[in-house]
């Protein structure tokens, strides 16, 4: 279905909000496209999480939205820096630490093969019962040190990866460990059945161990089972996050592109992104494009807010990176010599800043149904509460921020467009906060268009009509 911009549409100075939702940002990619379609370029775009870097990439395009929407086709969690291997590597190499220390003692102290007594013999030298031993503790003390390097070096192989890393080489790597595990087996194997000196207790663990991880890097549910499951038993207290914010800062980087960074800063639009500030607890906004005004700082500044000034392109990017460091998930990012972190607990759309910029009209497009917290389900486990806690907080900043609406905005009549456009899923969106796949985006990417062309239509925004523009 087509439509064309309405011609009653008096409204000077649109903004246009942006909700935080992780995987779910792929319905806004949709929004947008949606947006595009009916020719609106806002006057005023605000973002949090996943909606702000939505709507930087946005901005940075000029409004237009086919790199976004084909961004949201390709992302997967390594893609922004959800990436098994870096705690695998530290999880790995901690157990491998202990373990390979704790193994290469009990050969060397609790086998009975290393017995002086038996090891001596007459002789007065080591008989060659004693030799497995040996090559079981130097094997198993090189891989505590291996572990100890891993655990150390992970942070730091984080960036080389995420330029590295992709569906391609994940799939190389898959292939090549499964080949070496079956080499490993041939030769455990052979060296068993034809009773070859060999550390075999060393083998057997690096077998296990082996299959374990080629399991967890396989697509696929099982996969993600596995992974899940050790997610789960991994004691991860090291750092600040578990993983870093380069990813998504390269990952920016590249949808902006760099012909298109000046665009960020000192523009027609006003670009807003929300973080929450680490030292005060304050709902900081990171501005750029036009000066928003003395009214709108003492606006915010009342709310338990504060303005931020961005004055250089790497910020505007730095601050969305920000707005979507999700805690503990990933590192609080530093701006300005402040820490940052995703403010979606306390103020999931900025709907407040567009009226205290003094928007007179405003598309906000949330990620779950209004509905969607009549319905309780009780959890079993943490994640799941953790989920609840949030959805709740999320559900009582929006009827906040709707309360503080002016009179008669999400009302209209004839030939009177509405002045607020909410734009949500009618039921839950596929997938969770976490599941970037890029066949749920696509699903994402046609309902988000399709609501949002709906919302507008029933607001009295477009029409549809026949003929649409190219």
């Amino acid at each position: 279905m087509s439509s064309t911009p309405s011609t009653q549409i008096p409204f000077r100075r649109v903004a246009v909000v942006l909700a935080g939702g992780g995987a779910f940002g792929a319905y806004e990619a949709g929004a947008l496209k949606a947006l595009e379609k009916a020719g609106i370029e806002p006057a005023m775009l605000a973002g949090v999480s996943s909606g702000a870097i939505n709507a930087v990439v946005w901005l940075a395009h000029e409004f237009r939205s086919d790199v976004i929407v084909q961004a949201w086709r390709e992302i997967r969690p390594a893609t922004i820096g959800l990436r098994w291997t870096t705690i695998g590597l530290r999880a790995a190499g901690s157990l491998l630490l202990a373990f390979g220390l704790l193994q290469a003692a009990l050969a060397l102290l609790g086998s009975s093969s290393l017995l002086v007594s038996r090891g001596l013999g007459d002789t007065g030298f080591p008989g060659p019962e004693i030799v497995p031993g040996i090559l079981d503790a130097v094997a198993w003390a090189i891989i505590a040190t291996i572990g100890a390097l891993m655990a150390t070096l992970s942070r730091s192989a984080e960036n080389w990866l995420s330029t590295w890393e992709g569906p391609r080489h994940t799939a190389g790597l898959s292939r090549w460990l499964g080949w070496g595990l079956l080499a490993l087996l041939v030769v455990h194997l052979t060296t068993w059945g034809l009773d070859v000196t060999w550390p075999r207790s060393f083998s057997a663990s690096v077998l296990v161990a082996g299959a374990l991880v080629y399991l967890m890097v396989l697509p696929g549910p099982a996969a993600d089972r596995a992974r899940a499951m050790v997610f789960r038993l991994i004691p991860e207290a090291r750092g600040s996050g578990l993983w870093g914010p380069g990813t998504r800062r390269k990952l920016m980087i590249r949808l902006v592109g760099a012909e298109a960074m000046h665009r960020l800063i000192g523009g027609d639009t006003l670009l807003v992104i929300t973080a929450l500030a680490l030292d005060d607890g304050r709902i900081t906004h990171f501005v750029s494009g036009p000066a928003p005004g003395e009214g709108f700082r003492q606006k915010i500044e009342r709310g338990l807010g504060r303005v931020v000034e961005v004055e250089r392109p790497m910020e505007v990017v730095d601050a969305a990176v920000a707005s979507s460091a999700i805690p503990i998930l990933f590192e609080p990012v530093r701006i300005r010599g402040t820490d940052y972190v995703d403010a979606g607990q306390f103020s999931n759309q900025p709907l407040a800043a567009a009226l205290a910029a003094e928007a007179d009209a405003v598309v906000v497009v949330l990620l779950v149904p209004p509905s969607a917290l009549g319905r309780r389900t009780r959890g079993d486990d943490l994640v799941s509460l953790g989920s609840r806690l949030v959805e709740i907080a999320n559900w009582r900043s929006l009827q906040l921020e709707l309360a503080g609406l002016p009179k008669g905005w999400t009302e209209g009549g004839p030939g009177a467009p509405r002045r607020a456009v909410l734009v949500a899923p009618t039921a839950a969106l596929p997938g969770g906060l976490l599941g970037f796949d890029p066949a749920l985006a696509e699903q994402m990417i046609a309902l988000g268009e399709e609501d949002t062309l709906r919302a507008l239509r029933e607001a009295g925004w477009i029409e549809s009509a026949a003929q649409v523009r190219p």
